[in-house]
């Protein structure tokens, strides 16, 4: 069974690091993922929820 690895989109706080994109890189982070993908392309699958605003993927990640 794979892991499956969870970041709210809600803030509790109004503090850098408690934003939506902080919380995407702390996973990255976690992941290890630019150890493991390094010098290659990959795709990551994420949900957002649906709707607008700040459930979308913002340009900086795309």
């Amino acid at each position: 069974m794979a892991d499956v690895f969870l970041a709210t989109a809600k803030v509790k706080k109004l503090e850098k690091n408690a934003t939506l994109p902080a919380k995407f890189l702390k996973l990255l982070e976690i992941l290890k993922l630019g150890e493991r993908v390094k010098g290659k392309n990959v795709c990551i699958k994420m949900h957002v929820g649906g709707g607008y605003g700040y459930t979308t993927i913002h340009p900086f990640f795309c």
